[in-house]
């Protein structure tokens, strides 16, 4: 991971941070601190990043039929929203979902992330 956020870069730029996701989870990405977004159950946001051109619930990264996939969140998908929050994959603006694949590049805001595919061991 890397960013154009001095915060974000600060939080996770040496650290190499991994978000493990199975089949069937979901994680809503965004930069709404956790301590501002739980809910009774769970958090608002699963994997917080502090950019500031990232929207408090930005994207959602979710597993579904041994396939793994990037979408814009909700609150992110109108004209104004779409210019202003930037959501790519291999360097292509997304507006709905994508399908990640083993080492794809996302950008989400100005944070580079990088979606890694590990197979289960037997």
């Amino acid at each position: 991971m890397s960013s154009g956020d001095a915060r974000a870069q600060s939080k996770f730029g040496r650290t190499h941070k991994e978000w493990e996701l199975q089949q069937g989870d979901t994680y809503v990405i965004g930069s709404q601190s956790q301590d501002f977004s739980k809910t009774r159950y769970r958090p608002d946001v699963e994997i917080f990043i502090p950019d500031t051109a990232i929207a408090p619930r930005h994207a959602i990264l979710f597993g579904k039929e041994g396939r793994f996939y990037l979408a814009r969140h909700q609150d992110t998908v109108g004209q104004a929203a779409l210019a202003r929050f930037v959501t790519r994959v291999k360097g292509k603006s997304m507006v709905g979902s994508q399908e990640l694949r083993d080492n794809d590049d996302i950008q989400i805001g100005r944070t580079a992330l990088r979606f890694a595919a590990k197979k289960k061991e037997q």
